[in-house]
């Protein structure tokens, strides 16, 4: 188990925003990392 959580949103997210809200459901965030999405279709894997 990994034990991880993937957000996807359209903007970007204060990283403090983001632990008060966690941190209300009584989970503790560990890290944030970041990376742009990539619309992937059916065919993606064969570009």
């Amino acid at each position: 188990m990994k034990k991880q959580t993937v957000i996807l949103a359209e903007k970007d997210i204060p990283e403090q925003e983001l632990e008060n809200v966690i941190a209300k459901t009584g989970y503790k965030v560990v890290s944030v990392g970041s990376e742009p999405y990539e619309k992937k279709g059916l065919f993606a894997a064969f570009r």
